[in-house]
């Protein structure tokens, strides 16, 4: 079993003068406001596996691995009622909820691809042994390859337990990924409501890499009474070091486009940048971000 708890501590500031039109009213010509909040967690879990021989094709075994996993996550009910409404961070609510996850994964392991008769491979003149030349390869390694990951989840939230006429079991969650070859990815995951007895949500996509690192998504978003949309995005590499991506999304019920955007990046060894163009309903948005190998992305927004 492993057992990790966890607690973190965020702080928020804010600064408030009178030329803010969504504020209702600045009491002082300047105002400064701030909030402190804690979160709690824990998780428990173990892995039980079993190793299975296949000889089928170019497969040789499957490894089979169950991960039961409780979680626990807690918020503080803290009044906030006082602070800016700008974004979603300036609201967090309260939370207190207990998880039960049950993952499943498989994993393959495939024999190298048969390379024909070494004996066609160039001798090395000289002395095979001496530094810095060695002997041709005769065989490669087996490969491994997580073709299925299955997730299923339910939370209880005790908030809602207190509170009559709720329900205190939230939708319970699915989330599979197959990757049945290297370079193709398919994905779904979907929510289903216990009161109503029907899918939620409904998402999934289908993802296409390719040696040189081109990306192509096609992803369906789908939210009962709220939206449907299909979503695009595309990555293709013109140099080893330069690429151009855009992405696109349009609401099928409404007929109408949501998001578009497109930009280029350059990514060196321990740095990149990125230069891109979005434009999401009545907003367009010019941005330039930074990124430092291990550290992080800093940027900004037009």
């Amino acid at each position: 079993f492993t057992f990790e708890p966890s607690a973190g501590f965020r702080q928020t500031d804010w600064y408030l003068d009178r030329m803010d039109e969504d504020v209702a009213a600045v009491t002082d010509e300047y105002k400064f406001m701030n909030r402190e909040l804690y979160d709690l967690q824990a998780e428990l879990s173990t892995d039980l596996f079993s190793v299975y021989p296949v000889g089928a094709g170019s497969i040789k075994k499957i490894k089979h691995t169950i991960i039961p996993m409780l979680e626990y996550s807690y918020i503080p009910d803290l009044d906030q009622a006082e602070n800016p409404d700008f974004d979603d961070t300036d609201q967090i609510l309260p939370e207190n909820c207990l998880t039960f996850s049950l993952t499943n994964l498989l994993i393959s392991r495939n024999r190298p691809p048969e390379t024909g008769d070494t004996s066609l491979s160039p001798a090395i003149e000289g002395n095979a042994t001496g530094p810095g030349i060695s002997p041709p390869e005769t065989s490669q390694k087996d490969t491994y390859n997580q073709f299925l990951w299955f997730k299923i989840a339910q939370s209880y939230d005790f908030i809602l337990g207190n509170t009559p006429d709720e329900q205190p079991f939230l939708p319970l969650y699915a989330e599979l990924i197959l990757t049945p070859v290297r370079l193709l990815t398919l994905h779904a995951d979907t929510e289903w409501d216990h009161e109503s007895g029907i899918f939620t949500t409904a998402n999934t996509y289908v993802r296409i890499n390719t040696p040189r690192n081109d990306r192509l998504t096609v992803e369906y978003r789908y939210t009962r009474d709220a939206s449907e949309s299909i979503y695009l995005d595309a990555s293709t590499a013109i140099t080893d070091a330069v690429s151009i991506f855009g992405n696109y999304e349009r609401n099928l019920k409404e007929a109408e486009d949501i998001e578009t955007g497109l930009g280029f990046r350059y990514q060196a060894q321990c740095w990149g940048y990125e230069v891109y163009y979005q434009h999401e309903d009545d907003d367009q948005k010019f941005g330039f971000m930074i990124s430092l190998t291990g550290l992080g992305d800093m940027g900004s927004g037009l």
